[in-house]
């Protein structure tokens, strides 16, 4: 740490919506193209989100924001979201209030370098919905090691405030932010605070995030058809799963489930369209907040970088801890998930 703002590599965006969300961009291609790769303070990141400006954590080629065009990650970030009532877009603060840390415990936080609300927010709660960024002292190149990076930021946040982070949307490298609403949203900027040595943060993720799962954090050779390939077995166990356990998209199962269901009826389109669907339109209130176009809200933008059978597996896990013993009583054995991990894969599972 010097008394010269250190300089990070980031993405800014110019081209959304007025007020700054990601959900109206001035043109369709905010989301995936049109990045500008950045070198900055950590202030002038700010300053881009408080023009209402898209940024990322990450930098890309040709300004196309993919996985097959990340660079590199300059810094991390997490968030904490609002609970909403069932059904709706209203903030149910005393849930909200349980489940998030306060401001104060935010502003505590030694390692963060910035944070500020969400658009959503009411300040006056005292409870934080928001961003929160750590920088690095340098870029992290290594495209399955930054995802165990960002993992470990979510648990350092935790474990310093003891409120678990339940969207982990900030472990996708090609994950994008929008800005602020005012600056009386922006809650801190420590510009010369470098939240981790990249080094240290790395042979910690790898012996704190990665040992507990290395096939999750093993590199897949970039070719199309081993890419997306899911076999038809484990598709038949996840078919059942869609139809037998996941619970109807409503509130806090909506947004857990989502984003990895999305992801992974993306990767193997069209095999779990249909089980989408039925899935999507057993909340009516979900259907109208999609246009009651199912196939148009699965399709638009870009693929998932990070979409897998395990990190479906994961959202299920939370959701519906049980669904294996469910699985054996019809069945009478354990789903065999052969390319979930095929190191755990026992004879006589059933697929």
């Amino acid at each position: 740490m010097t008394s010269d703002s250190p300089v990070y590599q980031f993405s800014y965006n110019t081209g959304f919506g007025a007020n700054g969300s990601p959900k109206k961009p001035k043109r369709q291609t905010a989301y995936g193209e049109g990045w500008v790769h950045a070198v900055g303070t950590l202030q002038e990141l700010i300053d881009h989100a408080l023009q209402m400006h898209g940024w990322s954590c990450s930098v890309f080629t040709d300004g196309k924001r993919k996985g097959a065009n990340w660079l590199c990650s300059g810094l991390l970030a997490c968030e904490y979201d609002a609970t909403k009532y069932p059904d709706s877009d209203v903030i149910n603060w005393e849930a909200t209030i349980a489940a998030n840390p306060s401001v104060e415990q935010v502003i505590n936080l030694p390692f963060i370098a910035a944070a500020y609300q969400s658009e959503s927010c009411d300040l006056s709660k005292g409870v934080f919905v928001g961003r929160l960024i750590a920088t690095l002292s340098e870029p992290i190149t290594d495209p399955q090691l930054v995802k165990a990076a960002s993992e470990l930021l979510h648990r350092d946040v935790e474990a310093a405030t003891g409120k678990s982070i339940g969207d982990r949307c900030g472990t996708d490298k090609v994950r994008f932010w929008g800005g602020l609403k005012s600056a009386d949203h922006l809650l801190f900027v420590r510009p010369v605070l470098v939240s981790y040595q990249t080094s240290e943060l790395l042979q910690r993720a790898k012996v704190e995030v990665v040992a507990e799962n290395p096939y999750q954090y093993q590199a897949r050779e970039n070719i199309p058809a081993e890419d997306t390939e899911v076999s038809e077995a484990t598709l038949w166990v996840i078919r059942w799963i869609f139809r037998n356990i996941l619970p109807p998209p409503d509130a806090e199962c909506y947004q857990d489930l989502v984003t990895p269901c999305k992801a992974l009826a993306r990767k193997v389109g069209p095999a779990l369209d249909e089980e989408f669907f039925n899935w999507i339109s057993q909340s009516e209130y979900r259907m109208s907040k999609i246009g009651n176009a199912p196939i148009d809200f699965l399709y638009r933008g870009d693929p998932f970088d990070n979409a897998s059978v395990g990190w479906f597996i994961r959202a299920v896990d939370k959701q519906v801890p049980d669904w294996r013993e469910l699985f054996e009583v019809e069945f009478g054995a354990y789903p065999g998930l052969d390319c979930f991990n095929p190191d755990k894969r026992q004879p006589g599972m059933v697929n």
